[in-house]
């Protein structure tokens, strides 16, 4: 019967490490697993990202979605997830975050404020009408013209654009050594819990 390690390599192209990790530091254990085996180039962001998703799907049918973490294929498993999240925030979230942080900004003002209330008070009116058999057409129009003319629609679509457009560009950075070690709290405390995961492993 195929071992785990050998399905991960031959179906997954995803490099794999010794039996015994205590051979290895976590940086030696990344390495290895963000390259391909057969070529050795660096996976891209998405590339390893397709990985994790594929493993994550593989192991859910395997032992059930949610299922405790009952050995160390499971563990492995977790722990590949855990590091495709890490590079998204390591890679990825410096460079979005700050036009993320301007879409809420601008949802805090009071010109998208004043708008949404007079939507919801516009979806409101709909329900109302529709419990009492009244004629909702006029309002579905007022709700339709109001939402064509948001003030978000340009403003918070240019910065969603761009933040698309960032994000199919770094999807293709490649995975090295630089981006092993954590930049920020945030991508601080998903280190650590990769790290103490993978010394469980061990």
């Amino acid at each position: 019967m195929i071992t785990f390690k050998a399905f991960l390599t031959e179906n997954n192209s995803l490099a794999v490490v010794p039996d015994n990790l205590s051979d290895l530091s976590l940086e030696q254990f990344l390495d290895k697993l963000t390259k391909d085996p057969k070529t050795g180039r660096p996976y891209t962001l998405k590339e390893f990202a397709d990985k994790a998703s594929w493993l994550s799907l593989y192991m859910g049918n395997k032992y059930g979605i949610g299922s405790s973490r009952e050995n160390k294929d499971q563990l492995l498993s977790e722990l590949i997830v855990m590091l495709s999240t890490y590079f998204h925030q390591r890679i990825l979230w410096p460079k979005i975050q700050p036009l993320r942080d301007k879409i809420q900004e601008y949802y805090s003002t009071p010109e998208y404020k004043n708008y949404y209330t007079k939507r919801n008070e516009l979806f409101k009116a709909i329900m109302t009408a529709r419990r009492n058999g009244e004629d909702t057409s006029g309002l579905y129009k007022q709700k339709s013209e109001l939402e064509d003319s948001s003030p978000a629609t340009e403003h918070v679509g240019k910065l969603e654009a761009a933040i698309d457009q960032i994000s199919r560009e770094t999807s293709k950075t490649p995975i090295t050594s630089e981006f092993f070690e954590p930049s920020d709290p945030v991508n601080g405390e998903t280190f650590t819990k990769i790290y103490n995961l993978f010394e469980s492993l061990k």
